[in-house]
């Protein structure tokens, strides 16, 4: 495991669909960052037209309801979701957090 306070920058692209827990992993991320530091996890919401809350869409809600107020709970002083390019038909966003 790293150490406490390693890593000024942590970079997730497409990774997030993929973890056991959401939360665990957020933490964990916070942890390893240096204060300052900056989270940057980036995904696909859906794919254009798709209904709302359907298929990639239900991670929209997900980051909205409880990812960004997570992010706050434990300690991010920054956590935001910013609107990413239209990427082969695909919605994607970016999740940003600043220790």
């Amino acid at each position: 495991p790293f150490t406490d306070q390693q890593f000024d920058k942590v970079l997730s692209v497409h990774t997030f669909y993929f973890w056991p827990s959401s939360a665990r992993g957020i933490a964990e991320i916070f942890r390893v960052l240096k204060p300052g530091g900056m989270l940057v996890l980036t995904l696909s919401t859906g794919k254009i037209g798709e209904p709302e809350g359907t298929g990639l869409g239900r991670y929209q809600a997900l980051l909205e309801e409880q990812v960004i107020p997570g992010m706050k709970r434990i300690g991010f002083n920054s956590a935001y979701i910013k609107q990413g390019p239209l990427a082969r038909q695909y919605k994607t966003v970016a999740v940003v957090g600043i220790k």
